[in-house]
């Protein structure tokens, strides 16, 4: 047991149940009369929600989070956090799902045979979350790591997954081959899981789902080493990878059968218009593509891009230029909303092409500047998953000086998980927390809130002419200068590439302002010559004050003001001091 005391936190409020929760789950939290039983009892709810809302799924989670850490069971918590950041990561909360898998590989370190199960999952889980973000090597090395770890592994289910992973993720990295191998030895896998259950007298479940799932990434790897033949102009090969995609393709629709996962069946029309497609029948592939899109249609909020992708390449090939670019813009939404980057940067470039094809060389540019935005974006995520380690180490513990209990090493992650790791801030999430915090300590509080952009002016330049590092020193540099100015209590947080965020409780705008001048004139007369020689640096500053404020309002009231101090030559806070005067 644990050798810290039980918590005595007060009991969290009772959760408020979606309408689509079934009665059996409600009966269970009804029935529940343990912190144990109660975050259980949530943690089914959860589970049940991930199918029809992840954000409903990760808030259930939280609230099962708060009972199983009352209950101090390390299993249960680590299981819940698994959960949270699954359900976080498919709604597209990427910095805010890796910061709970930190949490949850470091919590799995501290247990025995069953914190290895865990940080196996775990890694699945993170190694899902970087192939949807397009960091394709970062899944890889986890997937594999997975599998490297066979002779450990309790559930041979995880290592079927991530074998079945990882053909997705060979597949997009266009080596059909390793696809295939790996997809052979799936099927393998899972008919030795199948024979094992049959030794013991019992029936698999789910086995059909499996086996589905098998199936269908065998036919996608089959696809790609189609589209690899097509290129390197070898038909008679190409058609003889067709055949096999189509006859496993057919195996995979019989699986499927009558059951209601319109997921399942919207992708398997997905793979028969992209068969289609390869063999030259534009008609067919487009009656396959376009019921994709109507069984996409039907998931109503959709995070699947791929029916709208496939159908914008059959109108492309059709010849049938504004049908595909609307199509490719359709598939670029539901990706940006869903976070999938790789999609992203697949849909922009085939757009260009789109663009270059019809004679329009200005939409071509404006796509490929674009993807470029988008990749940008997508490496600053993916930099963040970087800094989720498998472990979490501590100085001096392996030299047996410092030992921490397992609490300590969580709250250790959790600490990670809310920081920016170039500058040591709060990234999104921390500052979510932190405004929330905020916001609880000054309840009733007649402080309005300051909420300020501070963005560095000309950073691009820096990046330019002095390089990327010295880019990244100069963002180090102006975290440090920005917390040694403000008070103590100000939140600050890494918002953007290049802009920050600062809130805090203050007593007017004549102290909003001064607080924000003291900042501006920090960064403006630092001694920047070791890092940019003769060349100076400064912010452009915009805020918002006011009493009642929300932060979504306030912040984009701050980020208008921001837009105003650069349009009148930056280095300035707005509003300006002359403008508070008149409306005060």
């Amino acid at each position: 047991m644990p050798d810290v005391p039980e918590s005595t936190d007060a009991l969290p409020p009772d959760p408020q149940f979606p309408a689509s929760v079934p009665a059996d789950l409600r009966a269970a939290w009804g029935a529940a009369r343990s912190d144990e039983e109660r975050a259980m009892a949530l943690l089914e709810v959860a589970y049940f929600l991930e199918d029809f809302s992840k954000w409903q799924a990760a808030e259930m989670g939280e609230q099962a989070l708060q009972y199983a850490k009352r209950s101090e069971n390390r299993t249960l918590i680590a299981r819940i956090l698994l959960s949270i950041s699954f359900a976080l990561g498919e709604g597209a909360r990427f910095t805010e799902a890796f910061g709970y898998l930190s949490q949850t590989i470091a919590l799995a370190h501290t247990m025995s045979e069953e914190g290895q199960q865990i940080l196996l999952d775990a890694l699945c889980v993170r190694g899902t979350l970087r192939h949807n973000l397009g960091d394709e090597h970062g899944a890889q090395r986890d997937f594999l790591s997975v599998l490297s770890r066979e002779d450990e592994a309790p559930d041979p289910i995880t290592l079927l997954l991530a074998r079945v992973n990882l053909v997705g993720v060979y597949a997009t990295i266009h080596q059909p081959e390793v696809a295939l191998h790996h997809s052979r030895l799936a099927g393998e896998q899972l008919s030795a899981i199948v024979q094992a259950h049959a030794g013991r007298g019992e029936m698999m479940r789910h086995e059909d789902h499996y086996r589905l799932g098998v199936t269908e990434t065998r036919v996608a790897a089959f696809l790609e080493f189609a589209r690899q033949l097509r290129r390197l102009q070898r038909p008679e090969a190409m058609h003889g990878a067709l055949d096999e995609a189509e006859g496993l393709l057919d195996m995979a629709v019989q699986l499927a059968g009558t059951d209601d996962n319109v997921q399942q069946h919207m992708l398997l029309e997905v793979h028969a218009a992209h068969l289609k497609l390869l063999r030259d029948d534009l008609s067919g592939a487009e009656t396959h593509a376009r019921r994709a899109a109507a069984l996409t249609e039907s998931l109503g909020a959709s995070i699947f891009p791929e029916a709208y992708l496939a159908l914008a390449r059959v109108l492309s090939a059709q010849e049938c230029g504004p049908e595909a670019a609307e199509a490719y813009r359709q598939a670029l939404d539901i990706a940006r909303k869903c976070g999938r980057h790789r999609v992203i940067q697949e849909v922009l470039g085939e757009l260009s092409e789109l663009h270059e094809q019809q004679g329009d060389l200005q939409g071509a540019l404006r796509a490929m500047r674009e993807a470029l935005s988008h990749a940008r974006e997508a490496l600053q995520v993916i930099d963040q998953a970087e800094f989720v380690a498998p472990d979490v180490t501590v100085p001096g513990s392996a030299a047996g000086g410092l030992q921490f209990t397992w609490q300590e090493r969580l709250r250790l992650a959790e600490q990670q998980a809310q920081q920016d790791p170039l500058t040591g801030l709060l990234n999104r999430r921390g500052l979510d927390i932190s405004l929330h915090r905020l916001h609880h300590e000054h309840a009733g509080s007649e402080l309005p809130l300051l909420v300020a952009l501070l963005d560095i002016d000309h950073f691009k330049s820096v990046n330019d002419r002095h390089s990327h590092t010295v880019g990244d020193s100069v963002l180090r540099t102006v975290a440090h200068l920005l917390t040694d100015t403000a008070r103590s209590d100000t939140l600050l947080a890494r918002y953007g590439g290049e802009e920050f965020l600062l809130a805090a409780r203050v007593t007017d705008h004549t102290a909003a302002h001064a607080l924000l001048e003291r900042c501006r004139a920090v960064i403006e007369g630092y001694d920047w010559t070791p890092l940019l020689g003769d060349r100076s640096l400064t912010i452009s500053v915009g805020y918002a004050l006011g009493r009642p404020v929300t932060f979504a309002s306030a912040l984009d009231l701050a980020d208008q003001h921001l837009y105003a101090a650069k349009q009148a030559g930056r280095n300035q806070v707005h509003p300006v001091e002359q403008a508070l005067a008149t409306r005060m």
